[in-house]
């Protein structure tokens, strides 16, 4: 049976509460995002997303208070941090954010025990959704900028500015992950209107021991 069995389900248009935190599993459970400093339009493309160099990552480990900050050269130590996790959570983290982290290393990033939330619900549904569109609809929360902005406070050295952005997104990533293991749904909106819902019936165990190598 597969792991994300596709169910839409109407629901009230009111979003859900915020969820409260939950105690750390427990597996050491990483939520990671990276901005960079180029747009794929300058580097050809996103299948050159290699060329488009990181300005700022942010790594947060469930049941801790820190979000750690990594600059360009800092990316060695993220790495380094990414394989001592039991798991790695993250949206579009396999194709775009190790697709970026691949001009660093020679390691095999994939191989890395991850979740991707993107993935799992575009397996659902049929249709990519923005983790703008799913924090607005589950969480009530509106992302604040977006990926073009961050690329240009990288330019203009507001890595406050920078810092904040990429935060909040591990934190709604982080946000949306408890809610679907705890609520066993994320939210959604579709063009007539509607806010649905979509099951998520993730295992914690099962996330990790099916994200190790060699996963079936």
């Amino acid at each position: 049976e597969s792991l994300f069995p596709q169910e839409q389900e109407p629901v009230k248009s009111e979003p859900a509460p915020m969820p409260s935190v939950q105690r750390p599993p427990q597996v050491r459970i990483g939520f990671f995002d990276l901005e960079t400093q180029r747009l794929a339009g300058e580097v050809g493309g996103w299948q050159n997303r290699h060329l488009m160099r990181v300005s700022l990552a942010v790594l947060h480990e469930a049941g801790s208070e820190t979000f750690e900050v990594f600059r360009e050269e800092d990316v060695p130590r993220l790495i380094r941090k990414l394989h001592e996790l039991d798991l790695v959570v993250g949206f579009n983290v396999e194709q775009f954010d190790y697709g970026v982290l691949k001009a660093y290393t020679a390691q095999d990033l994939t191989s890395l025990p991850t979740f991707d939330m993107l993935k799992a619900i575009n397996e659902t549904l049929g249709f990519r959704l923005s983790l703008g569109h799913l924090a607005e609809k589950t969480l009530g929360k509106s992302k604040t900028s977006d990926g073009i902005q961050a690329v240009q406070w990288f330019r203009e050295g507001r890595w406050d500015l920078l810092a904040e952005y990429c935060k909040m997104d591990v934190q709604i990533t982080r946000d949306l992950f408890f809610h679907a293991l705890g609520k066993g749904f994320l939210l959604y909106g579709d063009r007539r209107g509607r806010v649905l819902r979509v099951r998520t019936p993730w295992s914690l165990e099962e996330l990790v021991a099916s994200s190790k190598p060699g996963r079936s």
